[in-house]
């Protein structure tokens, strides 16, 4: 069976999508089968998000777990109000407030969106992953293969926190300052001391749960896009070989209008399921890098020595780290996507360009240059639709880092 024969771009929702007809459905491969992908997933369950396939075996397994998925949504509900009562105390205008609790509502927002998205998300996944497969004509497509890094820095940087926090808990004044936050300024004074030991040590876990959600959450929702991202990625190298390969001008052009027209699907669909996840994950990024910045700015002014604030540094340069570092991550590998539709485009120009004698129409060859010549613009990710992602995007945000960096640096030089 010819790719021009299976249907195309068909609906989400819809169970007649077949691809390939000359392979048996069990040797298909499919996104589920990847085991990166399944860890996502068994994650995202921890925090009540759903990507199984409600007809897949292992969803009955975890149907139960996810009737726990309450305690999570109750968990988010009280950080907030936790939030909301430690800046009242200070007494500071509302703007401010809203400036500093930003992270947290950041991530609310982000989980909100993820769990109205995930069946989306997960078809967009299952069809774009599928049509790779049909288009790449290959048995086991490979689309992530820097996504086990990603879960390795996310892991040790959240653990780094995590031992971190449970350091700085050890100390009584500490103690007293995480007892208070958490529980709306009520300490018990416990003479037992295996009583005042549980206290703490509940206060240390609600700590790391804390550091747990708003940290590692946008973590993987970042990694969650990462994956759609490579296969738009891959997709578009599919067709660029396709293209280089075509025994003639007229199947190459056949081809690319039918490859396109795939394309073009996976994009729209992707920008439904994904782009309003990507532009909340920048914007929490974004928001951890001006607060990290300005704490950091502050401990330099001011006069006590850094020894005295160790862990607050600490926790300042690991979110620096890990907040470059996520924002480079995700704005190159949007970038890539864009470049490899360029390539696309330098294929079939330089197909079009070998035609000479050929007997060609000239009116089809002006349509397709003129389709080739959009494709770049049509395959590109955008930030909910505010903003394109594309090379330029991470050379201006790589110039705004650095400018940035450069401002704090001499501010706090003073």
């Amino acid at each position: 069976m010819k790719y021009e024969e299976r249907p195309l771009a068909a609906s989400l929702y819809s169970s007649d999508y077949k691809l390939n007809d000359e392979l048996s459905s069990y040797s298909k491969p499919s996104i589920d089968s990847d085991k990166g992908f399944r860890l996502l997933k068994k994650i995202f369950i921890f925090f009540s998000i759903n990507l199984f396939d409600t007809e897949d075996s292992k969803f009955k397994k975890i149907r139960n777990l996810l009737r726990l998925a309450f305690l999570m949504h109750i968990f988010i509900i009280y950080l907030v109000l936790v939030e909301i009562r430690s800046y009242a105390r200070l007494k500071t205008p509302i703007g401010l407030n809203i400036s500093l609790s930003s992270g947290t509502i950041i991530v609310v927002i982000l989980r909100i969106i993820l769990l109205k998205q995930a069946t989306l998300v997960r078809k967009t996944l299952k069809t774009s992953y599928e049509m790779l497969y049909t288009i790449s004509k290959s048995k086991n497509p490979s689309v992530l293969p820097s996504i086990y890094y990603r879960f390795a820095i996310c892991f040790i940087v959240s653990l780094l926190f995590i031992v971190i926090f449970i350091f700085d808990t050890c100390s009584k004044a500490s103690i007293h300052i995480y007892q208070d936050y958490f529980f709306f300024g009520w300490i018990p004074d416990y003479n037992d001391p295996i009583a005042k030991l549980s206290f703490n040590v509940l206060t240390s876990i609600m700590e790391c749960m804390e550091v747990i959600t708003l940290y590692i959450f946008p973590s993987l929702a970042l990694i969650l896009c990462s994956y759609q991202f490579s296969i738009i990625y891959e997709l578009n190298k599919a067709v660029a070989r396709r293209i280089k390969n075509s025994s003639s001008l007229k199947n190459a052009m056949e081809e690319y209008l039918t490859l396109y027209a795939d394309v073009e699907f996976v994009m729209k669909t992707s920008e439904r399921a994904i782009s309003s996840i990507v532009f909340f994950v920048y914007a929490y990024i974004l928001s951890c890098l001006f607060q990290v910045t300005g704490a950091l700015v502050t401990l330099f002014l001011s006069k006590a020595p850094i020894s005295r604030n160790l862990i607050l540094f600490s926790c300042c340069m690991l979110l620096l780290f890990g907040g470059v570092a996520s924002f480079l991550s995700l704005s190159v590998q949007t970038a890539r996507i864009n470049h490899s539709a360029l390539l696309v485009r330098r294929k079939v120009f330089a197909l079009l360009s070998k035609t000479k004698g050929e007997k060609v129409d000239f009116g089809a060859l002006y349509v397709l240059l003129l389709i080739a010549d959009n494709y770049p613009k049509q395959v590109v990710v955008t930030g909910w639709g505010f903003f394109p992602l594309d090379g330029h995007f991470v050379l201006k945000a790589v110039g705004g880092i650095i400018t940035y960096a450069v401002i704090m640096i001499q501010i706090s030089s003073y």
